[in-house]
């Protein structure tokens, strides 16, 4: 019988190149990377979750029943900032199972924009080619939304440079037979990617092997090689002693808290202040409005916009934030629109993880976060809800925020009149940085290439590697890295 799925102490029966920490975004653009283009190379991906779903939510349920499932599934592992809006799918394929679709490339003024936040110049240089690949293989196409709704937001906005966003959705045909696969996700292209190697290849010459309910609970080193990884299998009593799983080359995928705080309880760089800080997220905020009729045509399919930053002949920081909007006609026709915000936040050392006093089930230090936002964020928040404010009058539409909260605790509210929701800090799920990539060891953990300072076969490819956060959802950045990582690596195994 074969297994596509392994146990974590079946592992240990294989010879591994490379083991990834994480099924995730990262973690699966890494492998399926390495498997495209060395042929020869044995991965492990160890995934501390069980299997929840072979694809992604909205591809078997109505959007509606997506944040009844991310609730009935998700964690909160961690302490101080993100203890009530941060969270973790822990499944295969991580919170990519349950991802927004939009998949926007970071704008290029991002990238060299914040002084303490800059990429480094070889990855600007390369992330048209990995972007390139990044929507090749994420399926990324322009929103389908089409109609007289659709036609009508766009003409308002249009002094916004309003556009229909990129989506991962694979919405066209190749022709004969071949169909739209729905909504990309990790997990299914992992799974695809196990069933083709297990097509290719017999069970004793395999190249990808995966562990689910495989914890990982610290990164074993000596002077500057990894010589292992210590893991527990979840289903096992919580005092049992940690299997050591050996291989060439480990890779950290499992989001930029869960990576900062493995890398931090390892002790790998206990002289690089750097390590954990210059943690960032998108500060969030939300609002609901109904707009009358539009149109008799009530099946018009609805709106999906986004608005990207407005261009100046002088960057300004102030403006560097996203709306997009997201709405469906009713029976009747009047119009329900989501508007929602991301706004960057300045790079920060004073954001950081680090590790708590008090542990989990399985005796590893729990991740604390520290963040706040500086006054230029507050003010760039602030410039936010007033163009959310001004989108609605455009629109003609009227404020129902406070009918529909966005969350089951108790909502935070930006002004008085409660027309726009301030998220709880985690809750864009687009945290970054703890891990900075960079040239320099002194300001940076790991080189251009996500390989850490000082260790020559230890590297990250998730978020964690962030110099700054941008506005666009960091998900086709991530993978795009990742890439850029795994061709790296190729050359080290």
């Amino acid at each position: 019988m074969t297994n596509l799925i392994y146990s974590p102490e079946q592992l240990n029966a294989h010879s591994l190149d490379v083991i990834i920490v994480g099924s995730g975004p990262a973690g699966v653009a890494v492998a399926e990377r390495l498997y495209q283009e060395h042929p020869s190379a044995t991965i492990g991906i160890l995934e501390r979750g069980s299997v929840l779903t072979l694809n992604h939510i909205s591809n078997i349920f109505p959007n509606e029943l997506r944040r009844p499932f991310i609730d009935r599934f998700k964690i909160k592992p961690w302490e101080g900032g993100f203890q009530e809006g941060g969270m973790l799918l822990p499944a295969l394929g991580g919170r990519g199972i349950a991802a927004g679709a939009h998949l926007r490339r970071f704008d290029k003024d991002d990238f060299k924009l914040w002084a303490n936040g800059e990429w480094p110049d070889s990855v600007i240089k390369d992330f048209p080619d990995y972007y390139n690949d990044a929507e090749l293989a994420r399926r990324v196409s322009v929103s389908a939304i089409r109609g007289p709704a659709q036609t009508w937001a766009l003409g308002l906005l249009n002094s916004f440079h309003a556009y229909p966003p990129p989506i991962g959705v694979d919405l066209w045909s190749e022709g004969g037979f071949e169909i739209g696969r729905g909504y990309d996700s990790s997990v299914s292209r992992l799974w695809k990617l196990l069933i083709q190697d297990t097509l290719e290849h017999e069970n004793e010459k395999r190249r990808i092997y995966v562990a689910t309910n495989a914890y990982v609970t610290k990164i074993e080193h000596k002077d500057s090689q990894v010589t292992g990884l210590r893991f527990l299998n979840t289903l096992l009593k919580p005092d049992n002693d940690p299997v050591l799983l050996q291989s060439k080359i480990v890779v950290l995928a499992a989001s930029t808290i869960e990576s900062a705080r493995l890398f931090l309880h390892s002790q790998l760089a206990p002289e690089n202040p750097i390590a954990g800080c210059y943690l960032a997220e998108h500060i969030e905020c939300r609002a609901k409005i109904m707009v009358s009729p539009i149109t008799r045509e009530v099946q018009s399919q609805g709106v999906s916009v986004v608005i990207p930053p407005q261009k100046t002949d002088k960057i300004d920081p102030m403006d560097r934030f996203q709306i997009h909007l997201r709405g469906q006609p009713d029976r009747d026709g009047n119009l329900s629109i989501d508007i929602g915000g991301f706004a960057a936040m300045d790079p920060e050392p004073a954001n950081c993880v680090t590790l708590s006093a008090n542990r989990d089930i399985y005796g590893i230090p729990k991740a604390y976060i520290a963040i706040s936002s500086s006054k230029s964020d507050e003010q760039r928040v602030k410039r936010m809800c007033l163009r959310i404010r001004e989108i609605k009058d455009i629109l003609g539409g009227k404020f129902i925020t406070e009918r529909f909260p966005f969350e089951e605790v108790q909502p935070t509210y930006t002004e008085e009149d409660k027309a726009i929701q301030k998220m709880d800090w985690g809750r864009s799920y687009h945290e970054a940085g703890t891990l900075r990539m960079g040239v320099n060891p002194k300001t940076s953990v790991t080189n251009e290439f996500g390989q850490v300072h000082g260790i020559s076969n230890l590297f990250v490819a998730d978020a964690s590697l962030f110099p700054c956060v941008g506005i666009a959802n960091p998900m086709l950045t991530i993978t795009s890295l990742a890439y850029r990582v795994a061709d790296h690596i190729k050359g080290e195994i």
